[in-house]
């Protein structure tokens, strides 16, 4: 692999890292969906096996292809893993603090330049303020492992205040702030700034809900990648026949940039990213041993990036099948 090729290839892997942590992070600060069951640690273990349709995100056709991804198969099949492991202190009634650390890993069959590892250290402090809200402050650090070699890290904090009401649901109010180090692409190294809003509307005794959520950032970096992003999210949970729980999403952002030209003229770059996401849940295995539930799992994901730049327009479809094992 030339030097031109290989350094578009670690610049789309730097974009796939980004794209990742975006979808981590708000993961990560939403409740987990199992109880403790009174302990004071709780741990899972996930594998999947996945199958992507554009590993590569080579635009769609009828665009310009770059040079560092002519050539090459689009598609592949990955192994993914997944273990994740939090502890609770607990001072007194109305402050804790959690600690927490998550490991997930994506083994590709043929595309192994794409092998990404992530790690996550947290710790969360939550200070009760009445039974039915809190306030929070979870710090994260992401190391992102690409190929063997490490990528990047990236140290993420967010304050945020979360209220239960038994009639209108869960709301939840945050800031967040990401610093990110690129060590291969310094020109992605920078900062981000956000704020936003998510309410889940609980209904049918709590088992289904629809929710909704907005967040605007501002990120600055060392390179030509400053930008706006508007984001919008609308979901839902739904029970179906034979206890399966089906999980649907639909995200839409805006992503503004404020100094990527999109061609040889004075257009900035303009990205319109759509994503769709269902997950059928079922549950197989109860209260087996020290095993507290065995999930089987379907998820499809679709992504569409209308972009204003060529070779950034691109489309995927992922469908996962496997396992989740709650302790």
């Amino acid at each position: 692999m030339n030097n031109k090729k290989l350094l578009g290839t670690k610049i789309l892997i730097s974009m796939m890292i980004a794209f990742l942590f975006a979808l981590l992070a708000p993961m990560q600060s939403e409740a987990l969906e199992f109880s403790q069951k009174g302990k004071n640690w709780k741990a899972k273990a996930k594998t999947f096996f996945s199958y992507d349709t554009n590993v590569i995100q080579s635009p769609t056709d009828g665009r310009d292809i770059p040079v560092s991804l002519r050539g090459s198969d689009k598609d592949d099949s990955a192994f993914n893993y997944d273990a994740f492991v939090n502890y609770t202190l607990k001072f007194n009634n109305k402050f804790r603090v959690e600690g927490s650390y998550e490991i997930d890993g994506t083994v590709y069959f043929e595309l192994s330049r794409f092998d990404l590892i992530t790690q996550m250290f947290g710790v969360k402090p939550v200070y009760k303020i009445t039974p039915l809200s809190n306030i929070t402050v979870q710090y994260f650090y992401f190391h992102n492992v690409n190929d063997g070699n490490s990528f990047s890290g990236i140290n993420f904090v967010s304050p945020s205040f979360n209220h239960f009401s038994k009639k209108f649901g869960v709301t939840r109010l945050y800031m967040k702030y990401k610093d990110t180090n690129n060590f291969i692409n310094q020109g992605r190294d920078g900062d981000s700034y956000g704020v936003g809003f998510r309410h889940i509307y609980l209904f049918a005794d709590y088992k289904n809900n629809i929710g909704v959520g907005y967040e605007y950032s501002s990120e600055d970096t060392a390179g030509n990648f400053d930008r706006d992003i508007h984001t919008l999210t609308v979901s839902s949970k739904v029970s179906l026949p034979f206890d399966v729980d089906m999980n649907s999403s639909y995200q839409y952002s805006n992503r503004d940039y404020r100094t990527f030209l999109a061609t040889t003229v004075t257009n900035t770059r303009e990205d319109f990213f759509h994503t769709f996401r269902t997950k059928f849940q079922k549950e197989l295995i109860k209260d087996w041993g020290f095993v507290e539930k065995v999930l089987g799992k379907v998820k499809y994901t679709y992504h569409y990036n209308d972009s204003s730049t060529e070779f950034r327009e691109y489309q995927n479809h992922r469908v996962d099948l496997g396992l989740d094992i709650r302790f």
